[in-house]
């Protein structure tokens, strides 16, 4: 039997979750966010089989694979992420096998087939990212539902477990990004609830930062007793990959111990080295990261209007959560509001599989509409019917001339600004009726449509696509 998944794509490990289960690691936890190509036979591993290539301490058996990790941070580029037998690959590339891999997994695990999902995505996750994911799941064989952001998610997935609540924040920080919503929440568990996006921030302080910091501080050491170490910025992509990888490794390593030795197989002198590294040394490293993140949510919180002390829950996920320290200090802060759910690091797929079941819709929050010449907003999208349908309205040329210029704008909080121009073609007709419609598309961005009722559609039709920023959810009794 069919069914839908809910996949959360993570800088380091992956999420997947469908109504019968979790699609787990050979570990029994998230599936790691890695492919390796072999050099020689064009064989490709994927997750948990690709990071322990990664982590061999064989130099010969590292040399021959090429590991490809983060990949879901690279995605708006088109340079050459990884080097194969079969030539280089883009990251949405090595995506698409990241993907099929995903397929493979979920088949072994006696799971049903992974042919529909909704994915979750950073809120600052660019138009062309999302694009990109979308397509790279289409073409892995995956249908895309919906995309929803990764802090919305978990929400969606603790919402009935919370009890009442107004007012709420979300924090989810992960490896490679950190994604805030500040939500408000009405309506009640027997009516059904809506979640309104009041304000979203991203950023890519995370993770990655205090591995790099490990690094730094590393190889301060190694070069006081006299080795040559370069600058992070300077270390080759594969060796940067693995030695990452290893600061990852002490950096959970050390959630449950006070001290741990931090091996590299590979260092940048291309020699073995094995460093000490205490909970202290990894609290301190992680501290400009950790002022960041609460950072980043407080000026969330201003954002959306309201001050912290009228929050009913600030709700923390993802990996970076667990670091030494952060929990502390996040009680310290929100005291009673902070709360930490159990697995913070499947409530993000748990959260978009409750879109994908249609259990939760999301809706554009904004106003899209056209700027007539005499300055009046003529509204295109009426929230919150604008849920995925298309909206078609009617204008008519003021002028008796060959091209129609329309002015697309979009409003928020009583504010309007300007979001594209389209130049339609026309007969020349006064009054000559011009056809716009628009779209909320599955990526998250609004499509617009124009052409004239006089003119054919298939060649004289103007297209533009507008981003779209915040969405209100609507979850069913």
């Amino acid at each position: 039997m069919s069914e839908h998944y809910g996949i959360d794509l993570g800088t380091r490990n992956t999420a997947v979750r469908c109504k019968s289960g979790r699609i787990a690691s050979s570990s029994g936890g998230t599936i790691p966010s890695a492919v390796a190509y072999d050099s020689l036979t064009a064989e490709m591993r994927f997750g948990d089989a690709a990071i322990e290539l990664l982590r061999s301490p064989d130099p010969a058996l590292r040399a021959r694979w090429s590991i490809a990790t983060s990949f879901k941070t690279a995605l708006e580029s088109d340079a050459p992420f990884v080097q194969t037998p079969m030539g280089s690959k883009t990251a949405a590339q090595v995506l698409e096998d990241y993907f099929r891999g995903l397929i493979s997994l979920a088949a072994k695990a006696g799971r049903p087939a992974l042919n529909s999902a909704v994915f979750s995505i950073p809120v600052g996750f660019s138009a062309l990212s999302r694009s990109r994911l979308l397509r790279a799941a289409e073409n892995a064989g995956i249908k895309p539902l919906a995309v929803v952001s990764e802090s919305t998610a978990a929400y969606l997935s603790i919402l009935l477990g919370l009890g009442a609540a107004e007012r709420v924040a979300v924090v989810d920080w992960g490896a490679g990004t950190l994604d805030v919503s500040v939500l408000r929440i009405m309506g009640s568990s027997t009516a059904g609830f809506v979640i309104e996006e009041q304000a979203c921030s991203g950023s890519r302080i995370a993770g990655d930062h205090i591995d790099m910091a490990i690094y730094e501080a590393i190889a301060a050491r190694a070069r006081s007793d006299g080795r040559e170490i370069i600058a992070f910025d300077q270390i080759p992509v594969e060796l940067s990959r693995s030695i990452l990888s290893a600061c990852e490794f002490a950096k959970i390593a050390l959630g449950g111990q006070s001290s741990h030795d931090l091996v590299f197989q590979t260092f940048t002198d291309r020699k073995s080295a094995k460093f000490a590294l205490t909970s202290q040394d990894l609290r301190d490293l992680a501290a400009p990261a950790r002022a960041a993140a609460f950072r980043v949510l407080d000026e969330s919180i201003e954002a959306s209007g309201a001050a912290v002390g009228q929050f009913d829950r600030i709700i923390f996920v993802g990996g970076c959560t667990g670091i030494l320290g952060f929990r502390d200090e996040a009680q310290s802060r929100y005291r009673q509001a902070a709360t930490f759910p159990s697995s913070p690091e499947w409530v993000v797929a748990e959260g978009a599989l409750q879109v994908a079941s249609g259990h939760a819709a999301y809706e554009s929050v904004q106003d899209f509409g056209c700027v007539l010449d005499d300055g009046y907003f003529l509204p295109l999208t009426h929230s919150p019917i604008f849920d995925g349908r298309s909206e078609v309205v009617h204008v008519a040329a003021t002028e008796s001339t060959r091209r129609a210029s329309l002015v697309f704008a979009e409003r928020q909080a009583g504010r309007t600004s300007i979001a594209g121009t389209l130049s339609v073609p026309l007969q020349g007709h006064l009054g000559e009726p011009v056809h716009i419609k628009t779209t909320l598309r599955r990526d998250l961005t609004v499509g617009v449509e124009a052409w004239s009722h006089c003119c054919d559609q298939a060649e004289d039709v103007r297209e533009m696509s507008i981003d779209n920023t915040r969405f209100r959810f609507r979850v069913k009794p």
